[in-house]
């Protein structure tokens, strides 16, 4: 009972948190406008505040190993949870690549809208060109750019093969590509990282948002690979960045002992 009483204040919290955000950017957006002017370092500052309050509220006790490469850049990392958005940006302004269904969720969805995600219709291959077109043009901005190269999360026994296509951007603008790694952990006696923290196969989001919220805590961890990969073409970039996060990865599944729900 004590769980679910903590998970419903934190939702509430998290809720307000993520308005007030949209209510800041918003009016950052009008005097930004008003005074005809396109600077995101305001916007960028709200979203990387706003991470970091989510991943208090949330729970997440992050560590880092090396650095984030400097800007502009494009980085692929492994894919495990929508959390791992909220990891990246806590640490650095970021433009994420993601899949269209984000762009529907309940209050996050309304905030990255906002803050130039890019969405990606994973059923549709003719979608592709408009995403390496958009990537391309933030790029060019001096925006970093963060790829989840698998194209879907998964439960974090593996990193799953890297999909190539959106890579062509890097190929085409010869731009060395950095990676890096991303894994969880929970508390001993508590649910498991693999079925609380990553979100795969039929899980649906706010039931697992909520049971994630349960938790008291969770560790998590981003390693930074240490030198860029340069691109040759598109399939032998994406096989050396997964062969690169493969070898630096922390599997999160773990054998599960006196879980507690």
């Amino acid at each position: 009972m004590a769980s679910i009483l903590i998970a419903s204040a934190r939702l509430i919290v998290l809720g307000l948190v993520l308005i007030t955000a949209y209510a800041l950017w918003l009016g950052v957006s009008l005097i930004t406008w008003l005074l005809g002017g396109q600077d995101r370092r305001f916007s960028n500052a709200i979203f990387q505040a706003a991470a970091k309050i989510t991943a208090r509220i949330i729970g997440m006790r992050l560590t880092v190993q090396g650095a984030p490469p400097p800007g502009p850049f494009l980085l692929v990392s492994n894919h495990l949870s929508y959390v791992d958005i909220i990891a990246f940006a806590s640490q650095m302004n970021s433009t994420f690549i993601a899949k269209r269904e984000v762009s529907n969720w309940p209050l996050i969805g309304v905030l990255a809208r906002s803050m130039n995600t890019i969405f990606i219709d994973r059923t549709n291959r003719g979608d592709i060109p408009r995403v390496l077109s958009a990537t391309e043009s933030a790029l060019s901005k001096g925006q970093n750019v963060i790829l989840f190269a698998e194209g879907t999360s998964s439960s974090g026994e593996s990193v799953l093969p890297f999909n190539s296509s959106l890579l062509e951007v890097a190929a085409k603008l010869k731009c060395p590509v950095s990676y890096a790694s991303l894994t969880y952990e929970t508390p001993v006696n508590h649910v498991p990282a693999h079925l609380s923290i990553c979100w795969w196969g039929d899980m649906t989001f706010l039931d697992h948002l909520f049971n994630l919220l349960r938790l008291p805590f969770f560790n998590a961890a981003i390693t930074y690979g240490e030198m860029p990969v340069s691109p040759n073409d598109r399939k032998t970039l994406a096989r050396e960045l997964w062969r690169k996060v493969s070898a630096q990865f922390n599997p999160v599944v773990k054998p599960m002992i006196g879980v507690e729900r």
